[in-house]
């Protein structure tokens, strides 16, 4: 079940998949369970520790990259944020919830020039 965190807390939508349908090994869906119960329960940085260890377990977890970039834009981690995008962008060019989010942290860095 793919769960991506929006910035109010919400559930975007359900499958459990990486880069290109692979499938995602069940260690690396229960930290990422457990990053998205963190977060919605407002612990931000258990949920980053969650995430980066669903990520450690399985380096195209796409999902596990979106939701970390979120929780560290809660935590004002804004630099390392950008960088989670960005990472989602060299394994999925046309994910444009990336794109944009990248384009956004960009600009409120003060990098307009990579923001286009």
């Amino acid at each position: 079940m793919k769960k991506r965190i929006l910035t109010a807390a919400f559930i975007l939508a359900f499958a459990l998949t990486g880069v290109a349908g692979a499938e995602i090994s069940n260690d690396a869906k229960i930290y990422y369970n457990q990053g998205v119960d963190n977060y919605r329960n407002g612990n931000f940085e258990q949920a980053i520790t969650m995430f980066r260890q669903a990520i450690a377990i399985d380096s195209n977890y796409i999902d596990a990259y979106y939701n970390l970039g979120v929780a560290l834009q809660q935590t004002n981690n804004l630099s390392d944020a950008l960088n989670v995008f960005k990472q989602i962008i060299v394994r999925n060019p046309n994910d444009y919830d990336a794109v944009y989010n990248a384009a956004l942290l960009s600009m409120k860095l003060g990098q307009e020039d990579n923001a286009k």
